[in-house]
């Protein structure tokens, strides 16, 4: 599914005196399509150093959400000795809002903890499971996973373990995965609730290096597909771009691969009045949700930013009243030209035609139709 609607991107940049220090600056606002529904997409530049003259970086490469918070974590450019987990309010409309920085620590490592992957166990039992503790994993060194503790930002519990990008924690199997990346195939391998491998593990798409555990229902809204268990919900940096899939624990693919575009372009500050243009997605290293709200984050190491997506129509609403039914279809006849034709009909305007190529094919065809009977009536 291509996304129609970045074209009619708002990309905006506040910029702030060299002097001030800033937690998070909105720089893009567009629309992407996945699994045939749009999202829109708030992007985030969370970099509180730069404008205050300090040339280093928070680069996401972690996030977890839980009451309201979004925890980000990551190396902060080659200054890992000062790595930090910043929170983030969120209110609701796409908004982040800097909350604070916790400076971790870990005593057995002098250059700090910049964890890959995020997660809370809400269980009440088990590995990371305390008031105010964060498990997290880093991949850099020998790999380990590590609890935070959210007070003191002191890391303790370290459990030597394979290279891992990424941790999920998993409510049906009561216990955890990762996504592991030791120079082959990427695995999901996963733990028991006190973090002892089980020996399982199944094989994702190459470059994965992001996953969050969602429920059924969350997972069948995302896919549009009737879900009935717990799934991975996972993100690619490279293949050959960003992109999105959906596994169940068995490790089927659900739909098809879902591409984060690379437009429109991103404005990143870089103080006294100067930015960079770079790709709207640059290297996309962290997902999380808000379950009950249906958002969803996406942590961009490249770009410094977090990226916020929340669920809007179906692709082929075309007239945008909340559903697809026979006015949609009006306008999909009118387009309808066939296989191979990227012509559009008469009666079709080039922007018209443009929506009603649903598959991202160029032509509008019986496939777009068999996708267009997908959404009528929902």
């Amino acid at each position: 599914m291509s996304a129609k609607r970045i074209g009619f991107a708002t990309v905006f940049l506040s910029l702030l005196p060299a002097a001030a220090a800033v937690g998070e600056i909105h720089v893009n606002d567009f629309d992407v399509a996945l699994y045939g529904r749009w999202w829109h997409v708030d992007s985030f530049f969370v970099q509180d150093d730069l404008l205050s003259g300090d040339d280093t970086f928070l680069e996401p490469e972690g996030l977890a959400f839980a009451d309201g918070i979004l925890y980000v974590s990551g190396d902060r450019g080659h200054y890992q000795t000062d790595s930090r987990l910043a929170r983030y309010d969120y209110f609701g409309a796409g908004v982040l809002t800097f909350n604070s920085y916790l400076q971790m620590t870990i005593a057995s490592d002098p250059n700090g903890w910049g964890p890959e992957g995020l997660v809370f166990n809400n269980s009440g039992s088990g590995y990371g499971s305390g008031a105010n503790q964060l498990v997290s994993v880093e991949k850099d060194g020998s790999g380990r996973a590590a609890i935070i503790d959210l007070v003191t930002g002191e890391v303790g519990g370290v459990v030597s373990m394979t290279a891992a990008e990424d941790v999920a924690y998993l409510v049906s199997q009561t216990g955890f995965s990762t996504l592991e990346d030791a120079g082959g195939p990427v695995t999901v391998a996963f733990y028991d609730e006190t973090f002892v491998p089980l020996g399982d593990t199944m094989t994702v798409a190459p470059a994965t290096n992001g996953s969050v555990a969602v429920d059924a229902a969350f997972a069948s809204f995302l896919t549009r597909k009737p879900i009935s268990s717990e799934c991975l919900l996972t993100v690619t940096s490279a293949n050959p771009g960003n992109a999105i899939n959906v596994y169940d624990l068995s490790g089927n693919a659900i739909g098809d691969q879902q591409g984060l575009p690379v437009e429109p372009k991103a404005r990143i500050p870089m103080g006294g009045g100067f930015f960079l243009i770079k790709p709207a997605f640059g290297t996309v290293e962290a997902i999380t949700i808000y379950e009950s709200q249906r958002v969803i984050y996406i942590g961009d190491e490249e770009n410094c930013m977090v990226h916020v997506l929340q669920p809007g129509n179906l692709v082929a609403d075309f007239d945008d009243d909340g559903d697809v039914d026979l006015d949609d279809y009006g306008l999909f006849q009118d387009c309808l030209a066939g296989p191979g034709v990227e012509t559009p009909p008469a009666d079709c305007t080039e922007d018209e035609f443009e929506l009603a190529d649903l598959d991202g094919d160029s032509d509008v065809d019986a496939s777009d139709f068999a996708e267009f009977q997908t959404m009528f009536a929902q």
